[in-house]
């Protein structure tokens, strides 16, 4: 038996309906006119970023990355919940992103679905949900991991030096953990005030 794709679901503004199979790892959803491979228009108030989201494969299955100016939302229980950063779907994830608000505050989503049938189910009695950090240094960005979901951590350009210099510390060890000393504390924040 061949294996069944996965695929999106996606509703228009208007309620026209349409399919994208997830062929890539990768997948860049944003307004219409830019290069994504799922383009949302037309959006002539401009709500929706030229790159609004994206969705990417990974170990642990298809995640939703947050890259828009206004929100992407989740759709849980009939309500709509802001993805911070980014978080875990599931074969049956809706996902929202606003297209159009009227004078009278009238709001309209893009409504996305994913299908995927064939994931890998989680454990149902998992022993405890893992806390984690997760770097990402070329984008300068930090998350706190909590199980399936992911927080984006806002950090001063200061903190995030300390980090850099912690996973630097952290190479040269192989991987070891590394304690931040008082003293490289303060050698980290002078070369941080005198390149700002």
């Amino acid at each position: 038996m061949e294996p069944i794709q996965p695929f999106l679901e996606i509703y228009s503004l208007d309620g026209h309906y349409t399919t994208f199979a997830l062929t890539q790892d990768r997948i860049t959803i944003g307004r219409a006119g830019y290069q994504n491979d799922i383009p949302l228009g037309p959006d002539p108030d401009q709500l929706i970023s030229r790159c609004h989201c994206y969705l990417e494969r990974k170990q642990s299955g298809w995640w939703l990355i947050e890259n828009g100016k206004n929100a992407t939302a989740l759709r849980q229980n009939g309500e709509l919940r802001e993805v911070l950063g980014q978080e875990l779907l599931s074969d049956g994830s809706v996902f929202c992103i606003l297209g159009y608000v009227s004078e009278s505050g009238e709001r309209r989503h893009w409504q996305i679905t994913l299908h995927d049938p064939e994931e890998t189910q989680s454990d149902p009695a998992p022993p405890v949900a893992s806390v984690s950090l997760k770097y990402d240094r070329a984008r300068g960005t930090l998350f706190l991991l909590r199980g399936k979901q992911s927080e984006e951590i806002s950090l001063t350009p200061h903190e995030f030096k300390i980090i850099d210099y912690m996973i630097e510390r952290n190479g040269h060890a192989r991987n070891a953990p590394v304690v931040c000393t008082v003293r490289a504390f303060f050698l980290v924040s002078r070369r941080a005030s005198r390149s700002s």
